[in-house]
């Protein structure tokens, strides 16, 4: 379903509740700031939700936890400066998560729990400063991460197998071994 380009506000509760079929979402370029609780709560079969180029500042622990099928999420050039804890935990299919331009300053172990399938994340165009030194540890199929152009200043070692890391215009020290 195409819906980008309709200056779409909100995402209201039970708005979707009669597309239970859905594989596919385009929400982008719209401006939609807030997703209420149980938004996307009827879309058990969806794979592909494009959030991109909206005003979503915060992404709530419950906006995305009725997505079980979810493997694809696009939330590209918002606004967001919080993720909550357990924000994507019931995502157990995602395998791509892309969160490039936005405000983001950090990013905790909690944010990534339970994406056991993530392969790709991006992360480009934020504010990030620190990379926690566990944190690829909740993500073991994990083979590209982009941290391009953030602040990053200190990075803790840690071992992990990622096969592509982009770290571009950071002001750190990468060891990796």
């Amino acid at each position: 379903m195409q819906l980008n380009n309709n200056n779409i506000q909100c995402i209201s509760e039970n708005v979707f509740k009669d597309l239970e079929k859905l594989e596919k979402l385009n929400l982008n370029y719209n401006q939609i700031k807030i997703c209420e609780p149980k938004s996307f709560i009827n879309l058990k079969l969806l794979r592909k939700l494009y959030l991109n180029d909206n005003l979503i500042e915060i992404i709530t622990s419950d906006m995305f936890s009725c997505l079980l099928n979810l493997e694809i999420l696009l939330l590209d050039n918002n606004c967001i400066n919080c993720i909550q804890d357990l924000a994507f935990s019931d995502l157990k299919k995602l395998r791509v998560l892309t969160l490039k331009e936005n405000c983001i300053t950090e990013l905790r172990i909690s944010n990534l729990n339970g994406l056991n399938n993530l392969e790709v994340l991006i992360l480009c165009n934020n504010l990030l400063n620190h990379i926690d030194l566990n944190l690829f540890e909740m993500t073991p199929n994990l083979k590209e991460v982009d941290l391009r152009n953030n602040e990053i200043c200190k990075m803790n070692d840690f071992v992990c197998e990622i096969e592509k890391y982009f770290f571009k215009s950071n002001e750190f020290l990468l060891k990796l071994r």
